[in-house]
């Protein structure tokens, strides 16, 4: 049973790695560890925290690119809920982010 269930995540990660390269032209590798937050945008610490997480690994591979790691894709997405001036700041470092990892 349990690799009935490893096949069928493995196959959803192929459709959705498919489906990002197809819409955005972004490579992303289905046996990678798929870390998802998917939830209304909102001035929670909660995505804050795994902004500063995804800096902290970032960080940590830079400074020693040999180290052992777990090929990680982060993606994150949701509804805003308000527009609300902290919230255009998380968006800001989200972009930030993305713009500094993509280079």
């Amino acid at each position: 049973m349990a690799s009935v269930c490893l096949f069928s995540v493995q196959e959803n990660k192929m459709k959705l790695a498919a489906y990002i390269e197809k819409e955005y032209k972004v490579t992303v590798d289905p046996t990678s560890l798929f870390d998802m937050q998917v939830k209304r945008i909102h001035e929670y610490k909660r995505q804050l925290l795994n902004i500063l997480h995804i800096i902290t690994l970032y960080n940590r591979l830079k400074k020693n690119p040999h180290m052992p790691f777990v090929a990680r894709t982060i993606m994150i997405g949701g509804k805003v809920t308000a527009p609300l001036p902290l919230l255009n700041a998380h968006f800001c470092l989200i972009i930030v982010l993305v713009c500094l990892l993509w280079q």
